[in-house]
């Protein structure tokens, strides 16, 4: 097999490619962590869409970013995107490297065409499972033959990497905050009289997709379930800063029972998170970003399925929308997120 055949003193440099979404980068950080501790002296570039290049930037497990930039409007859209994609090309391949990983959990198109025109001698990532992608199947000269799908998206990253004998060892996700975005926060929440040592619970409201949306009016109703039982809680709303329909609901709502923070930047939130008890968020990013800090992390989903993407810990609660979210009630929530508050803030 030729992943036996890899050496860890040849490997000298890698790509490490996962270049989607943040949540499924957040979870592939712990095997981005795992390669750093197999190759201790190799250099590490980590490829990533730009959404996501804050999170990797002052990562202790990667050297240095690239950066999948992708128009989403404009008249010239398509040309401007093309020649990204050339440009990022020509710069994969100048760079040498020794191996590259693709560590997305399914087989992607681009990812095959990366790894095939970097010149890397060893290109570990999925095969397609269609005929129509079998001649890309040669881009990669090693993939996960053992591999399951029926795991957490954490696992199936790691799977990947185990192909060439990496070990998994502790769950290390590696994030570190920025001291101007902890400085911000704490200016954010003194200038709100809320005190150090106050419990803080924060609440994300905003999801990608509709279909993931929990009511804003339930939300509420939760935050009013918490305030009437625990006064003594600083109950702060989040929200995607682009979605003015939310920004619009939370200001005409807002009281001094709810707190909104506007972040300007993805780890701002993380920065808040720091600094709270509990997190209760919709299935998405900032949910992944809470658990992976260790923060107590309620996440509400749209599909009675959340074992594949749950917030990664033990101690964290997945609330399942058994026929969507229309029938979950603020009720439901409040309970099991009381559960967290009776052993974290209240513990009895």
């Amino acid at each position: 097999m030729l992943a036996e055949k890899v050496k860890r003193e040849e490997i000298k440099n890698i790509l490490i490619i996962r270049d989607d979404h943040l949540g499924d980068l957040i979870c592939s950080l712990p095997t981005v962590m795992a390669v750093r501790k197999y190759f201790p002296g190799s250099r590490i570039t980590i490829l990533v869409s730009e959404p996501c290049a804050e999170i990797v930037e002052n990562h202790p497990a990667v050297d240095s970013v690239l950066i999948r930039k992708k128009k989403k409007s404009g008249m010239f859209r398509d040309i401007q995107n093309l020649w990204e994609r050339i440009r990022l090309l020509f710069t994969i391949r100048s760079q040498n490297f020794d191996l590259v990983i693709a560590l997305r959990s399914r087989f992607c198109t681009r990812h095959a065409w990366m790894a095939m025109l970097s010149g890397a001698r060893y290109r570990l990532g999925h095969r397609s499972e269609k005929k129509s992608g079998l001649i890309l199947n040669f881009a990669f000269n090693m993939w996960p033959r053992n591999y399951s799908r029926e795991k957490h998206e954490l696992e199936r990253t790691y799977d990947i990497v185990k192909e060439i004998g990496i070990p998994q060892g502790e769950i290390n996700f590696g994030i570190r905050i920025r001291e101007e975005d902890e400085r911000m926060v704490s200016r954010f929440l003194a200038a709100r009289g809320i005190t150090p040592g106050r419990p803080i619970i924060c609440y994300h409201v905003s999801a990608s997709k509709p279909k993931k949306q929990w009511s804003l009016n339930k939300m509420m109703s939760l935050i009013d379930l918490v305030h009437s039982r625990y006064p003594e809680i600083a109950n702060v709303i989040t929200y995607d800063p682009a979605n003015r329909e939310h920004e619009a609901f939370f200001e005409q709502v807002a009281n001094r029972k709810v707190v909104l923070f506007k972040s300007e930047r993805f780890m701002q939130l993380g920065a808040l998170y720091t600094k709270s008890k509990i997190v209760v968020s919709l299935d998405g990013a900032p949910m992944h970003l809470s658990a992976a800090l260790g923060i107590p992390t309620v996440g509400i989903f749209a599909t009675s399925e959340t074992f594949y993407w749950a917030p990664w810990g033990a101690e964290n609660v997945s609330i399942p929308g058994e026929s969507g979210l229309k029938n979950l009630s603020a009720e439901e929530v409040f309970n099991r997120l009381n559960d967290l508050i009776s052993i974290h803030i209240f513990p009895t």
